[in-house]
């Protein structure tokens, strides 16, 4: 579907302007001449990574018609929080399904699924700055001690759903449960934890703790993505602490 992508030149201006603007300007003042495309190195992995495209103009048919994509990465200093697609077409109708195809291709293929995964702050803006990949602990249940029976009640109450997932829809049921780990330091809740994460390879999970609480919102939508999932709040009870220090005193 896709050729190899080309570059839009014309430096730091290129990131203030849309993909109409910038081939009308193109056009009139030649100010964006054909450049060398722009590449990233990403995490894919936490022992891997992969070049993509952080600027780069596509030109290809779709759906018999003749397309422009103007791919760009991130980038918070200019204002956008999220990588983007722009698109031009002269057939109606054609941008729309062609969007719709990438996201489709986008959540089967995701690179988050079955990862383990920490969201940080923007030095720019409120909000997520990106996504880290962790490594998945390995640690078994005889790393554990625990009441006999537990770790399988555990096991079978968070995985029991994933794995069920289909039967349940038939049967009406919602899909999502909570489990709440309580006790003093010491314990060994976050121990719990890492065992059910190493024992349960086929869940998405991301993980947050400490400052990154604030992004329990952005962990949800991330992890409906590629489901089956799991959102871990580590030290949950500063949700509630973190409300009450907005409350005027």
């Amino acid at each position: 579907m896709s050729q190899a992508p080309g570059q839009v030149g014309g430096g730091e201006q290129r990131n203030h302007h849309s993909l109409g603007e910038l081939l009308e300007m193109a056009g009139r003042f030649q100010q964006f001449p054909v450049d060398a495309v722009d590449y990233a190195s990403v995490a894919t992995s936490p022992e891997s990574t992969r070049g993509a495209v952080s600027f780069g103009l596509r030109l290809f048919s779709y759906a018999g018609s003749p397309v422009a994509v103007l791919q760009r990465a991130a980038a918070p200093r200019y204002g956008t929080s999220t990588a983007r697609l722009e698109i031009l077409s002269p057939a109606a109708g054609v941008a729309a399904t062609l969007i719709a195809e990438v996201h489709k291709l986008m959540v089967r293929r995701s690179v988050l699924r079955g990862q383990v995964l920490t969201l940080g702050g923007s030095d720019f803006e409120p909000g997520v700055g990106g996504i880290t990949f962790q490594r998945r602990p390995a640690l078994t249940a005889d790393d554990i001690v625990l009441p006999a029976g537990l770790p399988d009640r555990l096991h079978r109450h968070i995985a029991g759903v994933a794995r069920h997932r289909e039967r349940l829809h038939a049967a009406g049921q919602h899909l999502k449960r909570g489990l709440l780990l309580y006790g003093p330091p010491g314990t060994g809740k976050t121990h719990t934890v890492r065992y059910l994460l190493g024992a349960l390879p086929e869940l998405t999970v991301v993980l947050l703790s400490g400052p990154s609480i604030q992004f329990v919102s952005d962990a949800a939508r991330t992890a409906r993505v590629p489901q089956p999932a799991l959102v871990v709040l580590e030290d949950c009870d500063l949700v509630a602490e973190s409300r009450d220090s907005c409350q005027p005193s």
